[in-house]
């Protein structure tokens, strides 16, 4: 649908399916008009629709395809899944999540608030921005969503009833599964690229048996684990943080269509992952290290809040004191082995990046003349990543003090 398509789609509405009249929030359908697309989706068409007085919403456009990838065709059904996402993990934290004022299943159009003055969290860190309350709402975020979605929280037919219905979103798991679990590792895969200087290093990690075997049971265990709802693409271009108002900022995390059931580890190793290569990418950009506890203070602030909500929010069928007299100690190992998860797929999304299809929109911030900084950036996210992968089997790494040490 052209852009042009879309506007008067809208103007033709009688009303939304949230109740909510659009000329409420941007003023007269008769100066509605598409001002901008929004770049870094490869998946969705995004774009800015403007009303009166600079007022506008977002409209989401799914078409039967990937953007970047027209001949990859998709089903449009994956506009109903990020719904769903948005909508449930509202309910739990709105404050993270922008409001939706329509969605239009078959022409698969989601209309949601226009978060103003906003970078994402990886345009954020590369301008250097102080982060500090953006990452604690990322960590009050994910603990919430996962948590309340997980059998921690959920009786095992609530459960069920979930998994059931996010269990459609198998293509957009699938591709998931194909570009972050399996295609990195893959020698001679045409989806793969990667700098030249960097081929003996791509042949050392694809050539790495001991690496594919805990690929192979990384895979498995996002395959086949399903134990909490997960936004499934929480990267830092996934999450955007505003300009700071009296001091704070205001963060959402958007674009979940990729959700779906999986090990708690799998989102919270995204996120992990790429804020890794963000600070890597400012590491030899200015020569200096940014970012010395932000990933320190995220877990804190998330494993203080995940416990919080299973001392205060654990049904009576779900509470593990039921089962274990000794809940401290249940929940420091449970806390101890998603750490463990989540530094592995950190890993995974850390040599994507590099070597797989989808490529690492950081290193951007390089200009012609820094081609030996990239370089030398782009083999340390792969030497990081390989490590974080080790670590699911080696398990030296035990805090993220730890894993900051390896990039110094």
């Amino acid at each position: 649908m052209k852009k042009e398509e879309l506007v008067n789609h809208l103007r033709s509405l009688k009303e939304t399916t949230s109740g909510t009249n659009l000329e409420d929030i941007i003023g007269s359908k008769q100066n509605w008009t598409i001002a901008s697309e929004l770049s870094g989706g490869n998946v969705n068409f995004t774009y800015v629709m403007e009303g009166e007085e600079g007022k506008s919403v977002i409209v989401k456009h799914s078409m039967p395809y990937i953007k970047i990838l027209e001949d990859w065709k998709l089903d449009t059904c994956r506009s109903g899944f990020e719904v769903d996402h948005l909508l449930y993990t509202q309910e739990r934290t709105p404050e993270h999540v922008p409001q939706i004022y329509h969605y239009d299943k078959e022409k698969a159009i989601i209309v949601m608030k226009h978060v103003k003055n906003a970078l994402t969290m990886r345009q954020s860190m590369l301008k250097e921005q102080q982060l500090d309350d953006a990452a604690n709402h990322v960590a009050t975020f994910l603990a919430n969503s996962l948590f309340f979605s997980s059998d921690l929280a959920l009786s095992i037919d609530k459960k069920y009833n979930l998994l059931q219905k996010y269990a459609g979103n198998y293509q957009l798991v699938a591709i998931t599964d194909q570009v972050i679990m399996s295609e990195p590792y893959i020698k001679g895969c045409p989806n793969n690229s990667w700098d030249e200087v960097h081929n003996q290093l791509v042949d050392t990690i694809q050539n790495n048996m001991n690496l594919k075997n805990i690929i192979r049971q990384l895979r498995e265990r996002f395959r086949n684990h399903p134990q909490a709802l997960c936004h499934g693409d929480a990267h830092t271009g996934s999450i955007l943080v505003t300009t700071p108002e009296q001091g704070k900022h205001q963060t959402y995390f958007i674009d979940p269509e990729f959700c779906f059931f999986g090990p708690m580890g799998f989102d919270i190793g995204l996120f992990v992952g790429n804020t890794l290569i963000s600070i890597i990418v400012n590491q030899h950009k200015h020569n200096k290290l940014t970012y010395n506890t932000l990933l320190s203070d995220f877990w804190m602030v998330f494993e203080t809040t995940f416990s919080k909500l299973m001392d205060t929010s654990a049904p009576e069928e779900a509470n593990i004191s039921n089962i274990y007299t000794d809940k401290k100690a249940w929940l420091k190992n449970f806390m101890n082995d998603l750490f463990i998860d989540t530094l592995a797929f950190a890993g995974c999304a850390m040599v994507r990046r590099i070597i797989g299809v989808a490529s690492c929109l950081d290193m951007n911030v390089f200009g012609d003349q820094e081609l030996k900084q990239r370089q030398m950036a782009e083999r340390k996210v792969m030497q990081i990543g390989e490590q974080l992968i080790e670590n699911y089997q080696s398990k030296s790494l035990t805090s993220m003090e730890d894993v900051m040490n390896l990039l110094k």
